[in-house]
């Protein structure tokens, strides 16, 4: 991708994140990796992002957040959103080059782990955010990974309708995204059933 083209992230929108594996190849090896991701994400991300769903897939994963409007960078608070932009750019870049040195450590293998330049898309329409939310959940089941999203233990479906300690943004999913979580279930049941998940293209 030309960096010309490559759409600048700003402080306070929302943004659909993915990106794949180089070559098609698997980003994810075993159990541990899908944790460690999430792991990593948070200590990188976590101060610059609120993240309202995600899910990881063997080859590629998504994720859907809402950068943050003001933060604290290198203990100095930065209210520019170009500038934000640039700095949750750049932990991106530090996040996935930290990941891809342990997979590639743990797997012996060399050279880019993860397709240059990951992919973004601003996202500023309602329907199109909540639309998102039920795309990045239905994921696994469109690419053959499960017969059944909702049972797939590596999206944040299931950490939604928790009520365990999570970093989503759980209660802006179910009450301002949503009106509940009867609504955000039946979202879900809707698009699952009535096969609409082909109306928006979003990869």
């Amino acid at each position: 991708m030309d960096k010309k083209s490559i759409l600048p992230l700003e402080g306070g929108r929302y943004y659909h994140i993915f990106n794949k594996g180089n070559n098609k190849d698997n980003i994810f090896f075993n159990e541990n990796n899908y944790t460690y991701f999430l792991k990593k994400y948070k200590q990188y991300l976590f101060n610059y992002v609120d993240t309202y769903s995600y899910c990881l897939l063997k080859n590629h994963f998504h994720l859907l957040l809402q950068t943050k409007d003001k933060i604290i960078h290198k203990e100095i608070i930065i209210t520019d959103q170009d500038k934000i932009g640039t700095i949750i750019s750049e932990q991106f870049r530090h996040f996935f080059i930290s990941y891809a040195m342990s997979i590639n450590k743990q797997e012996k293998r060399m050279g880019s782990l993860f397709i240059k330049n990951f992919k973004r898309k601003l996202v500023t329409d309602d329907d199109y955010l909540k639309y998102l939310l039920f795309y990045i959940h239905y994921n696994p089941e469109k690419h053959g990974f499960t017969n059944d999203f909702k049972k797939y233990k590596h999206s944040s479906y299931a950490s939604i309708l928790s009520t365990a300690k999570t970093n989503l943004r759980r209660d802006e999913v179910l009450n301002d995204i949503f009106n509940n979580k009867e609504e955000f279930i039946e979202f879900h049941d809707y698009y699952h059933d009535e096969n609409k998940y082909e109306q928006f293209i979003v990869e």
